[in-house]
């Protein structure tokens, strides 16, 4: 890994490969000072260690058909 990247990472708190698989995508790109080539190059990384990021899980009380979950913290 590129040294300035893992640098950031680690600052960040990202202090192992684990670590940085144990989030999604999506996750790491809200990190401020993470962007898209960051996220590119831990790809690459990851995926030369046969490892990915963790994947990504829809917010079901979000979803159209649910309920609120305003709602449901009324019962």
């Amino acid at each position: 890994m590129d040294v300035r990247y893992a640098d950031l990472l680690y600052n960040l708190g990202f202090v192992s490969v684990r670590s940085l698989a144990g989030t999604t995508e999506s996750e790491l790109r809200r990190t401020p000072g993470i962007g898209e080539t960051i996220v590119e190059h831990c790809r690459k990384v990851l995926r030369t260690l046969n490892m990915s990021f963790r994947d990504e899980v829809p917010n079901l009380l979000a979803h159209p058909r649910l309920p609120n979950a305003r709602d449901l913290e009324d019962d």
